[in-house]
């Protein structure tokens, strides 16, 4: 536990509503917490669990088990610890059971925007909600990383929150010392093995797919820039504002620049 926290009580799992991989240590930590106190209520994903506690409400844990999830994971613990705002979960705890490492978070009420298009349906979203969301991650001097759908929640009140921190990055980091393993090809401007350093339009070249998801249609069908550019595959940038059209014409351009100086053996 962190110095200060309180113990955390979890009530007994609701197995109707849980369907817990078969990793016995995971089971095993959910057991463990469940006997403290709390009530799981939702799992969102083999890792990621929605619980009631009686201190905080409503709370998201999650769990750590691969030496790349603790690295995430501990990533996303010290950016939340040392960064707190209303756009984004408060970090309340961060702990280990046994193999596993855990992170509690508070609860950011609202629904993805993944999950909003998945049920067939494009939310209107104001392109200045969105920057004004990565802008409040980079005044932190970090890049969230991992810019998607998925990862962006619209809350009941229309305004946007930010989660999933596990591949934030400060600024000026190059990628080679960096857990960026979890960056989603699909919305990602940079090359397969990252030589470069963190930079705010890594953010943006990921806002910009973001943006043509949202009006209609992925610029790569769903490949990576990199992958669409060796492949010689169409990219459609009409879904675009002009400016940032120009912010994967510019990225394209580096990564040609990459491609470049990979078949010269640089």
């Amino acid at each position: 536990m962190c110095p200060g926290s309180s113990p955390l009580s979890i009530c007994q799992v609701q197995s109707n509503n849980l369907t817990p991989s078969n990793n016995g240590a995971l089971m095993g930590a959910i057991d463990h917490f469940s006997k403290l106190g709390v009530q799981f209520t939702t799992q969102f994903n083999s890792r990621v669990y929605k619980a009631l506690h009686p201190t905080h409400g409503e709370v998201i844990f999650k769990f750590a088990a691969s030496i790349h999830q603790k690295l995430a994971l501990k990533n996303e613990a010290e950016f939340l610890h040392g960064n707190t705002s209303r756009n984004w979960p408060k970090f309340l705890d961060y702990t280990n059971y046994r193999a596993l490492n855990v992170l509690m978070l508070s609860y950011l009420p609202g629904e993805s925007l993944a999950s909003i298009i998945q049920e067939g349906s494009l939310p209107k979203i104001g392109t200045g909600q969105i920057e004004d969301l990565i802008q409040c991650v980079h005044k932190t001097g970090f890049i969230h990383g991992d810019i998607k759908p998925s990862n962006i929640i619209l809350r009941p009140d229309k305004t946007l929150g930010l989660i999933d921190f596990g591949c934030c990055c400060r600024l000026g980091t190059p990628y080679k010392e960096h857990n960026a393993k979890g960056i989603t090809p699909s919305f990602s401007g940079l090359p397969p093995s990252p030589s470069c350093i963190a930079s705010k339009k890594d953010d943006w070249v990921s806002t910009a797919i973001l943006l043509s998801v949202l009006n209609g249609s992925h610029p790569c069908n769903g490949e990576s820039l990199y992958s669409a550019l060796r492949k010689q595959s169409d990219i459609t940038l009409s879904r675009l504002p002009a400016k940032y059209q120009v912010v994967i014409q510019q990225r394209l351009e580096k990564l040609e620049h990459h491609m470049r100086n990979i078949s010269d053996g640089i």
